[in-house]
């Protein structure tokens, strides 16, 4: 693996990095091109989530299958579980080859797999199916943060991806809201919106164009294994702030797809189609806060950013603790979803400014991988506090943790995170 890793950085990036620089800013991507980016990233958004609404129903539909009240969750959370296993190697993909060719496969992929849950009726084929649906995810996740790197700069970068989380935030709304109609019909029909990726893929295919890149020659390394190592070591020690931020953030934020319909259905005794409205306000609030960052970011540091999201995201966590009632639900959703569109564009910034052009498809790759470890990780957090304490307990407790970890944040004597 090492060797491998310094094969792509020596024949892909060698070439001067201003030189490198010059020629992606010389490519003005126009709106078109920008919209196709912001089509691609939704479908990293819209596959673990839009089938939420059908989980409950989903999960009386397999009764039967031993276990099904955690593999019914992990339905919605296994495609991280292969994102999280891919996402580093899509980053040495998108160093070593051209971006478009993965990028319209990947598509292609999610499309099959994400659909193929209306015909399957064995909940391990539909599990398989998922994780297939992981593997594409894992290349369009990471493709478009390599490309958003590719086509845009500095302050271009940080705008861009603020337009890019509202519109992922907004298509999520609109999608999920449209995924609990459509499970008030039946659970599988949900399924079908993967059909949008074969639209998407059309565009994409007419909207974007190749980053042009330098590659050389590889120069052969004579470093020990136990040099190689040291040196991947610092290298993911580098982004190490970066990937737990992630991790943790998205831990606690799939909370809400795996634990609130079932809060809703239970507790609050709603129908499914409640399930979708009430999400879609955390996406709604995500937009809004996305579009807000660049005006936080001019007051407040990194990693203050940071600190504040995660309070967010706890609060909202508090406020479903302690108070019962559908209304009360929609604001700390609103609160989950501010905090989680400042975490993401705050943790990609944050990535940017720490890698050179030469480490930003494998950092990346490995930042999307620590996002979903997170996603598939919750549910193994989660329920067994769930099942020791109480649904409602578990949402306290977890407010607890993120207000601690914020105050971490609030102090961490890192690098300066200003510039």
């Amino acid at each position: 693996m090492f060797s491998y890793t310094t094969y792509i950085n020596a024949a892909y990036f060698n070439a001067s990095l201003k030189f490198y620089g010059d020629i992606m800013t010389s490519q003005n991507p126009s709106l078109v091109t920008r919209l196709a980016i912001f089509a691609i990233a939704s479908t990293t958004v819209l596959g673990p989530t839009i089938i939420a609404p059908s989980l409950p129903e989903l999960e009386a539909h397999f009764a039967s299958t031993p276990h099904a009240d955690m593999l019914s969750k992990l339905i919605l959370t296994l495609p991280a579980l292969s994102i999280m296993i891919f996402s580093p190697l899509a980053g040495f993909v998108y160093a070593a080859y051209k971006r478009l060719p993965v990028i319209f496969a990947a598509l292609l992929l999610w499309s099959v797999a994400g659909a193929s849950g209306f015909m399957l009726d064995n909940l391990y084929a539909l599990l398989v199916s998922r994780f297939f649906l992981g593997v594409a995810t894992a290349f369009l996740a990471t493709g478009v943060g390599v490309l958003i790197g590719d086509y845009y700069k500095g302050r271009a970068r940080e705008k861009v991806l603020s337009t890019q989380n509202f519109a992922m935030a907004i298509g999520g709304a609109i999608f999920l809201v449209g995924g609990g109609v459509l499970a008030e019909i039946s659970w599988r029909f949900p399924f079908l919106a993967y059909l949008g990726g074969i639209f998407i893929l059309l565009y994409v295919k007419f909207a974007l164009f190749e980053p042009r890149a330098i590659p050389q020659a590889p120069k052969v390394s004579h470093d020990s294994f136990v040099q190689r190592l040291r040196a991947m070591g610092a290298w993911l020690y580098k982004f190490a702030p970066v990937y737990f931020l992630g991790f943790f953030a998205m831990m606690m934020f799939n909370v809400v797809p795996t634990q609130i319909p079932f809060f809703i259905s239970h507790i609050l005794e709603k129908p499914n189609s409640q399930i979708g409205i009430s999400m879609a306000s955390t996406s709604l609030a995500m937009a809004f806060f996305s579009l807000m960052y660049n005006r936080v970011r001019a007051f407040l540091s990194i990693k203050h950013i940071a600190s504040a999201a995660l309070m967010l995201i706890g609060t909202g966590l508090f406020i479903i603790g302690f108070f019962h009632n559908y209304i009360s639900l929609l604001f700390a959703l609103m609160c989950i979803g501010a905090g989680l569109g400042l975490m993401l564009i705050n943790n990609s910034s944050w990535l940017y400014m720490l890698a050179s052009d030469s480490e930003r498809p494998k950092a990346y790759g490995f930042l999307a991988s620590f996002l979903f470890m997170g996603q598939f990780c919750s549910p193994f957090l989660t329920q067994p506090v769930v099942k020791a304490f109480g649904l409602i307990e578990m949402f306290v407790i977890m407010g607890f943790v993120l207000y601690g970890l914020a105050a971490v944040f609030f102090f961490y004597k890192g690098a300066s995170l200003r510039s």
